[in-house]
């Protein structure tokens, strides 16, 4: 492990601590669906309060994503709005809900290395961080590794998530909505 992703844990948990400390909600999300070829709520996510103060969610989520174009591998940004009403999130209940963006890129069904960046109205942003379609989540130290290698050394992408197609398959039916 090298010493960036060591400090960037501990800065990471030094936070969380300090939110603990105050008593600030810090949400929990798991990402069931990210259909973008779905144009009304394509995105359907988890969301739990994982403190003891009630709080809710903003109706507005940012995605970061990268894709290979022809100059590189670009970045771009694409928003997600909640479509449910009831964004209010109570202690330790998991809440599912659904969002739909903004507008429809064609890039993003080729996207690679997301951040979806999700707020409460009071907390911590809570990002979750995705290598590619197949939304399997990654810690923010191995996230910023691969995607240094893909970038700076040109090098492939490690296989961490699935090994084969079944493999997928049946994480994806294990990460179910509970």
């Amino acid at each position: 492990m090298t010493g960036d992703s060591v400090l960037l844990r501990l800065l990471d948990r030094m936070f969380q601590l300090w939110g603990l400390v105050r008593g600030r909600p810090l949400l929990h999300v798991r990402i069931l669906e990210d259909k973008s070829d779905q144009e009304v709520g394509g995105l359907r996510f988890e969301v739990e309060n994982r403190r003891r103060n009630v709080t809710s969610l903003d109706p507005s989520i940012l995605v970061t994503y990268h894709w290979p174009g022809r100059d590189g591998w670009q970045r771009r940004k694409m928003w997600f709005r909640v479509r449910d009403l009831d964004r209010q999130l109570d202690p330790f209940k998991p809440k599912v809900l659904s969002a739909s963006a903004d507008e429809l890129s064609n890039h993003y069904w080729l996207s690679w290395f997301r951040t979806y960046r999700f707020r409460p109205t009071s907390g911590v942003t809570t990002r979750v961080r995705l290598r590619n379609t197949l939304l399997d989540p990654i810690s923010a130290p191995r996230f910023a590794w691969e995607f240094l290698r893909l970038r700076v050394l040109n090098k492939p992408i490690e296989a961490g998530g699935a090994e084969s197609y079944s493999e997928w398959q049946r994480k994806k039916r294990a990460r179910g909505p509970h």
